[in-house]
């Protein structure tokens, strides 16, 4: 038996895939820039992009709706694509790496991205074509993903490490990773989940475990 809000979830899906293969192909993506602050330097050093799928039917379609369709669809190649075109081109037309405090800008990259061969390739065929430092991206990986990436993930990070891109690990602490995912792939940054920095409040116990996890 399927009710009024099964079926208006229903409609939701087809609709947000339909619009999804259209902002493929009419670049519908716009990419929003959140600041990170630095306690040590008392300044803005880092920048996280962020996309957004504006739709003038649907209204502001968020990640967490579209994302997964794209996933599955294998779609998410050329949202990748298309995102690390739009972040040089803002970093190139806006000379961020020489007029702003920015050092680096996170990128947020799919497992799946990462399984194609020529992935490694492209990222510095695009990068430089835009002029950009290499050191100046930081490619933002989840803990899901980073714990069951095989050897084509891991020689793909291992290889765009090489030629300077750093890499971040986010949401550590969910459960995921272990210390050998750490070790094993090339990241510069440790993004502890929320759930761990809140867990430190609770009691003493969670608060040891924060601190050790930190050293």
């Amino acid at each position: 038996e399927i009710d009024d809000m099964m079926l208006k979830k229903y409609h939701r899906e087809l609709d947000i895939q339909k619009a999804l293969h259209e902002a493929i192909d009419n670049d519908g993506f716009e990419v929003y820039l959140q600041p990170i602050y630095c306690a040590e330097t008392n300044t803005f050093t880092q920048a996280e992009a962020l996309i957004r799928f504006p739709h003038p039917v649907l209204g502001m379609i968020y990640p967490n709706e579209f994302i997964p369709y794209a996933e599955k669809s294998g779609n998410i190649i050329k949202i990748g694509e298309q995102m690390l075109n739009k972040v040089c081109r803002l970093i190139k037309e806006y000379d961020l790496m020489n007029t702003t405090s920015i050092e680096h800008i996170e990128i947020n990259l799919s497992a799946i991205e990462t399984l194609q061969h020529s992935f490694p390739g492209k990222v510095k065929e695009t990068m430089e074509n835009y002029g950009i430092d290499p050191e100046y991206i930081i490619f933002e990986v989840t803990e899901t993903a980073a714990s069951n990436a095989n050897n084509i993930v891991e020689n793909a990070l291992h290889t765009l490490g090489d030629y300077g891109i750093n890499f971040a690990l986010d949401d550590y602490g969910t459960g995921y990773a272990n210390i050998d995912t750490v070790i094993r792939l090339p990241f510069s940054i440790i993004k502890l989940d929320k759930s761990m920095v809140r867990s430190y409040f609770k009691n003493p116990k969670n608060a040891l475990i924060f601190r050790d996890t930190v050293k």
